[in-house]
């Protein structure tokens, strides 16, 4: 079982092509990977990174620090170059989603600029006009942006998840191409 999942996985990750469909189960399993990395990630970058500014205080040697330092750089490298890669994969399998669905792929890129577009007006609009009208302090402002933003993309890629989940693809052949029928082995 797990065998075939990782299989899967490995498919839709080297399968970064917009042309074709996709059925919800690829999206289903594409998720929960995805998730997987964010707890991974957050296991091995944030919780040892907070430990380590609990534990050092203000300042520590450059020898201490060093070896901590090429730990972050290291596996944060690694998650970079893994979750660009599995956002790449992700917005083609999406496209091929639409596809499924009988709509042009471009819907997609249409979804993820307005997603950009609102995440930078809320963080203009936080930084500038509650900062001006409540004269809050810089690093309050500083530490709330980013929580707004990751909460609006985090909010609107459920909501893309969950339209590629839930929403039954076209029976039969469409413009797109035959209808894929999924393998549950």
């Amino acid at each position: 079982m797990f065998k075939n999942y990782w299989q899967n996985i490995w498919k839709t990750l080297t399968r970064i092509s917009i042309k074709g469909r996709s059925t919800k189960q690829e999206v289903v399993r594409f998720f929960v990977f995805r998730l997987l990395l964010v707890v991974l990630s957050f296991l091995l970058l944030q919780l040892p990174s907070v430990f380590i500014r609990q534990k050092a205080g203000a300042a520590m040697p450059l020898e201490q620090s060093l070896p901590i330092l090429l730990y972050l750089l290291c596996f944060g490298g690694l998650f970079f170059i893994i979750s660009l890669w599995s956002t790449i994969a992700e917005i083609a399998l999406n496209v091929r989603r639409f596809h499924d669905f009988n709509k042009s792929g471009w819907l997609v890129l249409l979804y993820w600029i307005l997603v950009l577009i609102t995440g930078i007006v809320i963080a203009v609009f936080i930084l500038v006009f509650i900062g001006i009208a409540y004269d809050m302090q810089k690093e309050t402002i500083k530490s709330f942006s980013p929580i707004v933003s990751n909460i609006i993309a985090y909010g609107t890629y459920i909501i893309l998840t969950c339209i590629c989940m839930f929403i039954k693809g076209t029976d039969g052949p469409n413009k797109y191409g035959d209808a894929v029928i999924e393998n549950n082995d």
